[in-house]
């Protein structure tokens, strides 16, 4: 029994309530048990996508599709413990396709057990506001698992990951969870001709999981929409521990870049112009919508900034430099941009661990052992203060910005949001 899973799985999921602003999903926990299931989701982040997915939507524990390529031999022992399973491309070479016998075999005996597999159904992973055309692979290991294992009620779910900011910590994670599909209605057709089950398969999958996603359909368009999204996101109030269950904030993006792709195609529309002006106005004065500048009180930010300034300040000072850290070994590994903020989340783990662990040694050695576990077991009290305190210092240096603009400006970028429905007014 691997006892080391679930406990990972909790540990990780507490520690990214610390890293992102909100985690938001419209069901946890409502998979079924001893039933087969697949998850198909996209795929625009990394491992970061395979953390959230693991942690937060089900209990029960899970297999992941992981690209073989990643897959060190000196770290099998790791990858065995968090029930990672390799599959290699094209790109792998010959020698390493035929290792996915051995993968797939695997993943046919554990649906044949009634377990879970994450899969990414897009194959590669592109950071992207939109959801790329779905390879072939969900489908063929679904219909393998009937065809070897004999399993013909497997479930597979569309699953949405939808990231506000996908490079940056204190963003938002918006999942979406979507209507299940069954292998048995395929099946008769399967058995009548296998490539056309395999196509309606990936085509009614990929209609249904693009539900799920935030879509945009002009790649161009990606950085107004980015402000568009980060202005409805903040307007939006959050939990105060990041996680809840919330499918609301999705459907209104969702909406809104629904209405968004219309409106692109509309030679009379007036929507690229506004947001281009919006993002001019914004930047002459500054401001950044990664943070709230309009509807959030100044005067209970100012409050909330001067109450916990005995705890913010020192904790920006305590966890200043561990976070420093991580983003300079970070950046210096050059990695892609779809993989910077998976390895910046297993750097910072690794070197706050550290951190932690030098500070509980020198306080026990500099007062006493049960000093340093004090502070050891206050020390995420203390961290989500100081992040609650540097958030409320963003707001009011937002608001100063915002104050700082021209008022006929003001009043333009406040008709733009609300006629773009970007903010209640």
């Amino acid at each position: 029994m691997n006892i080391f899973y679930p406990i990972l799985k909790k540990v990780v999921g507490i520690y990214l309530r610390f890293c992102y602003k909100r985690i938001y999903s419209n069901k946890f926990n409502e998979l079924p048990d001893n039933t087969p299931i697949m998850l198909a989701c996209n795929h625009n982040n990394a491992f970061s996508d395979a953390l959230f997915v693991g942690s937060y939507l089900s209990d029960l524990d899970m297999n992941f599709i992981t690209r073989g390529d990643v897959f060190n031999p000196k770290m099998m022992w790791f990858f065995n413990l968090t029930n990672q399973i390799p599959i290699f491309r094209f790109r792998d070479g010959y020698e390493n396709l035929k290792k996915n016998n051995n993968s797939l075999e695997f993943c046919y005996k554990a649906l044949g057990k009634n377990q879970r597999i994450i899969i990414f159904s897009e194959g590669d992973c592109i950071t992207e506001k939109r959801l790329r055309h779905l390879q072939k692979g969900t489908a063929r290991m679904a219909f393998g698992a009937y065809e070897t294992s004999g399993v013909d009620n497997l479930v597979i779910y569309p699953v949405g990951i939808n990231y506000i900011e996908p490079h940056n910590f204190r963003s938002s994670v918006l999942m979406s969870q979507g209507e299940p599909m069954y292998l048995a209605d395929y099946i008769p057709t399967y058995n009548e001709n296998p490539n056309k089950a395999i196509k309606m398969f990936t085509d009614e999958l990929e209609a249904r999981l693009k539900k799920e996603v935030l879509h945009i359909n002009e790649k161009e368009n990606e950085d107004l929409v980015q402000t568009a999204l980060e202005i409805i996101d903040n307007e939006y109030p959050s939990t105060f521990f990041s996680l809840a269950k919330d499918g609301v904030l999705f459907k209104k993006m969702k909406s809104w870049i629904e209405r968004f792709n219309l409106e692109e195609k509309d030679p009379s529309s007036t929507w690229i112009q506004d947001l281009t002006e919006l993002k001019t106005i914004l930047k002459s004065g500054n401001v950044k919508t990664k943070w709230p500048f309009y509807g959030k009180s100044f005067m209970l930010n100012s409050l909330v900034f001067i109450l916990l300034l005995p705890i913010g300040i020192p904790a920006q000072i305590y966890y200043y430099l561990p976070l420093y850290v991580s983003k300079l070994l970070t950046i210096k590994f050059k990695p892609k941009k779809e993989f910077f903020i998976s390895i910046r989340i297993g750097i910072t783990w690794a070197i706050l661990v550290l951190w932690l662990l030098l500070t509980f040694i020198l306080i026990s050695l500099i007062l006493t052992i049960k000093v340093g576990l004090i502070f050891v077991i206050i020390a995420p009290i203390i961290a989500k203060l100081g992040i609650i305190w540097w958030e409320a210092r963003n707001v009011i240096i937002q608001k100063v910005r915002w104050s700082s603009i021209d008022d006929k400006d003001q009043d333009k970028a406040i008709t733009i949001m609300s006629d773009l429905q970007l903010i209640n007014e």
